[in-house]
């Protein structure tokens, strides 16, 4: 594994959590008034927070990449010198 690996899935994880969001919300605008809403509205909350949260994670992943791909040029000589 590496920080790219770690990265992809990062992004695949935050898509499905906002496909399961969207599904969510969808459910909850059918069933306004219903008991289940009230467990509905908490869900689609502590999806938002979580996708969040996921979202500063992978911009921590990102400047990781970044910082990586400019490692990989330090202190070497890619015209074939010494």
């Amino acid at each position: 594994m590496n920080i790219y690996k770690v990265r992809d899935n990062l992004k695949n994880t935050i898509a499905g959590k906002e496909a399961l969001l969207a599904s969510v919300q969808e459910k909850a605008k059918k069933n306004l008034g219903n008991i289940d809403t009230y467990v509905t509205v908490a869900t689609i909350g502590f999806l938002e927070i979580n996708i969040d949260e996921l979202k500063k994670i992978l911009a921590d992943v990102e400047t990781c990449c970044q910082q990586a791909i400019a490692d990989s040029w330090r202190g070497v000589d890619r015209q074939g010198g010494i």
